[in-house]
């Protein structure tokens, strides 16, 4: 039985793995950066492996996010924008705080 090879046993600097769907996944041990890329060669989800941490990036037509517990998003800034409608719902309470909100 063959083993497939560890990335660091590879001598490329760059390498590429054609997946059953067309996806690649292309791993740059250089620039430190993933990207898996459709079958058209669309990018549809990049790691970056910066000084300052990874960088995410993802195209796609629909992201779900399910926890058991809850979802934690913090950060300095956080922007949210749609071109069509936005939707915010809970069967619990919904609060919003701030120094000051704003609506319209």
């Amino acid at each position: 039985m063959s083993r497939t090879p560890h990335l660091a046993e590879i001598p490329q600097k760059e390498v590429e793995i054609e997946l059953e769907s067309g996806r690649v996944i292309a791993v740059d041990e250089e620039t430190e950066v993933l990207e898996v890329r459709s079958k058209d060669g669309e990018l549809e989800l990049r790691v970056e492996l910066t000084e300052a941490g990874p960088v995410l990036r993802m195209n796609a037509v629909r992201m779900e996010i399910a926890a058991e517990e809850a979802v934690h998003v913090s950060a300095p800034k956080i922007e949210l924008k749609s071109t069509e409608e936005t939707q915010i719902s809970s069967d619990g309470d919904v609060r919003v705080e701030g120094e000051m909100i704003w609506l319209n």
